[in-house]
């Protein structure tokens, strides 16, 4: 009897503890699946951000929906976001909401359409317009400042509701400025289907999943979590089958207890650990569920959210007297056109390997994370002197900018770094990013591929410049203090052939300034084509009106490497009634890099019997001269004539470019040429044409006229005679 009562309660005990560790079990797996649900389907709201950001981070599709190409728009921005991420529907909103394009199903329907889902879209649209207004006010191009701002929210409409992702279309190089309140809002809807409900539980492996209409009564075997609207109101529910761990493995074992008690021991014992297993499970299942909500999914680095948080943490921990923090912003220069040419996976392959690279960079303790697109930031900790950022600097531009191995071909990127060092705790974390967000402005209008680190120097220098920009700007609104200048250029029998213009700025302020301050301002803030085109205007007109036989313009590597920038120069020289045989280019190496819009350049003006003239320096290599395919003549720098005849290094380059360019059939032109020896000297290397102050120096645009009156009377002077 004795043996049975202690069986007894021995079996009974065993019994409630069982129960009871059963339903914690339960309990939990309920908690922690609720969690992985709303977690889930957060990150798929977020994913439907994330797909849209890559296609309204383009140029051209700011200048498509300005010329109003609806076909290259259903394309690449509309039916094509449906087949290839499986959202339902695209619209794209005018800067007042009207719709002007819109596709459903795979398919392009009319805009009107939109009236649809208009009323509880709009509201949306609005938010999304206040934030950017507030963000750019004061702005003359808003694509630098609305960048990061979009909305999400999910919406009641179309069956159960749906996601509604609303962000605008910016320019990705900065080169297609937008005033502030003509952007297009382009807007993507996922609805809440049995796709989206799939795609919701396919990480975490949810059993039975689907969206029900809000107020759905629950059962004791499923489980449902609310979708809340923009103001808090449920629109509908997600709802799967509960995994019950503690119950199920109680049912499979039970047999086994009734069969006999010691078995029931034994068994009990196989329950419990087999909870502890599945505990262990859905422990790894939350694990994983904080990994994704803190990392990248494509590389695997810590995300935005993450790098705020350690950044956070290093700044309070550095006013308790922490370790000094340094924080570098990097921007990939050029993957917008390998992602385009070679495609998305290309560009998510090209990303994975930035990323490894980065890494392999850096120290244990410190910190890269992808912000987003082709963006990465960078947490040190501890002190970093000034040479050691720029050496890492250094490393980091070197290894980026090494070619890359991928699967449809090679491809090469760049990198520019902003970077800023924090010493005290008296710089708050917005502060911080404000200052790394305008080194790494500096170093991507310095020409990319470069480094800037922040100091109250260099924050005058960029306040300076942006002064200056503006007063650049208003010059050409003005249409006045900005002229040009005439150098003229003759042959070896002193006749005017050509002449050089020259830029000369009479600034209100800050009296003549030299074009190397001005001209290098206008290219570092996305203004040198219109300065370009306006000197061109004025030259031409000029050339056109006096009889000029040729003008000669310097242009820079990126003018040249814009689209349609041989259409400016053939549009203006037809404008101005001058024919485009007496236009003449002074070009770069850069220029004979025949790829994208500098090929279709260098065809169109080759085409139109434009002069192109290649600017030879001391840096040239005599080498040059075989790809030089295309260009009419080579232009000797001034610097390599002022050394003639002191510099035997000097002298056997210049020789070296003469032959070359003897042997490719081109002429020289010898610039900066100021004594008879220099003159003579150049002659006997062939050089055929010559422009300095020993023939003139640079001629308003009336003594030019004047000379070239006299010039063409019987007595004319000789142009060494004039200046």
């Amino acid at each position: 009897m004795t043996v049975i009562t202690i069986f007894l309660v021995g079996l009974v005990t065993v019994f409630i503890l069982g129960w009871t560790a059963i339903n914690r079990i339960d309990a939990a797996a309920v908690e922690r699946e609720t969690r992985v649900a709303e977690r889930s389907f957060a990150a798929q709201a977020w994913n439907l951000e994330y797909e849209q950001r890559s296609v309204t981070f383009w140029d051209d599709a700011v200048l498509r929906l300005r010329e109003g190409d609806m076909a290259w728009t259903a394309v690449n921005i509309g039916v094509w976001m449906q087949n290839y991420f499986g959202h339902d529907e695209t619209y794209v909103l005018g800067p007042r909401g009207t719709s002007v394009y819109a596709s459903r199903g795979g398919e392009t329907i009319p805009a009107d359409r939109f009236d649809e889902i208009a009323e509880e879209v709009i509201p949306v649209f609005r938010t999304l317009r206040g934030r950017m207004a507030e963000a750019s006010m004061g702005m003359e191009d808003s694509n630098a400042a609305i960048g990061d701002i979009s909305e999400t929210a999910v919406l009641p409409g179309r069956g159960l509701g749906y996601i509604a992702s609303v962000m605008p279309v910016l320019s990705d190089s900065g080169n297609v400025p937008q005033t502030p309140g003509t952007e297009f809002i382009h807007v993507v809807i996922r609805h809440l289907d049995q796709s989206l409900a799939d795609k919701v539980a396919e990480t975490f492996e949810l059993r039975d999943p689907r969206f029900e209409p809000a107020g759905t009564p629950g059962s004791r075997d499923r489980l449902s979590i609310p979708i809340l609207g923009p103001s808090g109101d449920v629109v509908a529910q997600y709802s799967w089958t509960i995994l019950r761990p503690g119950r199920q493995i109680l049912i499979e074992v039970l047999p086994a207890l009734v069969v006999a008690t010691l078995a029931g021991f034994l068994l009990l014992f196989n329950v419990v650990r087999h909870l502890l297993r599945t505990s262990h499970q859905l422990e790894l299942r939350e694990a994983q569920a904080r990994f994704l909500s803190l990392h990248d999914a494509l590389t695997g680095l810590p995300n935005r959210i993450y790098f705020d948080q350690r950044l956070t943490e290093a700044l309070d921990a550095l006013r308790k007297g922490g370790p000094p923090v340094t924080l570098l912003s990097l921007d990939l220069d050029r993957f917008k056109t390998v992602n385009d040419a070679m495609g998305h996976p290309a560009g998510d392959e090209l990303l994975k390997q930035v990323s490894r690279r980065l890494t392999g960079l850096l120290r244990r303790d410190d910190m890269v994370a992808r912000i987003g697109g082709d963006e990465f930031s960078v947490l040190v900790i501890g002190r970093l002197p000034p040479q050691e950022l720029e050496d890492l600097c250094r490393r980091i531009i070197g290894s980026v900018s090494e070619p890359y191995a991928l699967a449809v071909g090679p491809a090469h990127i760049g990198v520019s770094i902003g970077a800023v060092r924090c010493d005290t705790s008296d710089l708050g974390k917005d502060e911080l990013l404000r200052r790394v967000d305008a080194a790494l402005y500096q170093a991507k209008h310095s020409g990319r591929g470069g480094y800037r680190i922040f100091t109250e120097e260099s924050e005058e220098i960029e306040k300076r410049c942006q002064e200056m920009e503006v007063d650049i700007r208003t010059a050409l609104l003005q249409g006045k203090d900005l002229r040009l200048v005439y150098q003229p250029r003759v042959d070896s029998e002193n006749r005017l052939v050509a002449a050089k213009a020259l830029a000369r700025w009479d600034h209100p302020v800050h009296g003549q300034l030299s074009p190397d301050i001005f001209v290098n301002i206008a290219e570092e803030r996305g203004i040198i084509s219109e300065l370009g085109r306006f000197l061109m205007q004025k030259g031409m007109r000029f050339a056109a009106d006096v009889g000029l036989p040729q003008l000669a313009f310097s242009i820079s590597s990126r003018q040249f490497a814009q689209e349609g920038f041989a259409d400016v120069v053939l549009t203006t020289a037809r404008e101005a009634g001058l024919p485009t045989s007496r236009v003449a280019l002074e070009l770069t190496e850069d220029a004979l890099v025949r790829t994208g819009a500098v090929a279709d350049n260098l065809d169109a003006l080759r085409a139109a019997d434009v002069t192109l003239i290649l600017r030879v320096t001391p840096d040239s290599d005599p080498a040059v001269m075989e790809k030089a395919t295309g260009v009419n003549a080579i232009r000797l720098d001034r610097m390599l004539i002022a050394r003639l005849g002191m510099d035997g290094a000097n002298d056997a380059l210049v020789k070296a470019f003469c032959t070359s360019a003897r042997a490719a059939g081109l002429s020289i032109i010898a610039e900066g040429v100021e004594s008879k020896g220099q003159r003579h000297r150049l002659a006997q290397l062939g050089c055929h044409l010559f422009q300095g102050f020993l023939l003139a120096r640079p001629l308003e645009a009336a003594q030019l006229a004047r000379l070239m009156t006299e010039m063409a009377s019987p007595a004319a002077p000789r142009p060494d005679h004039c200046g």
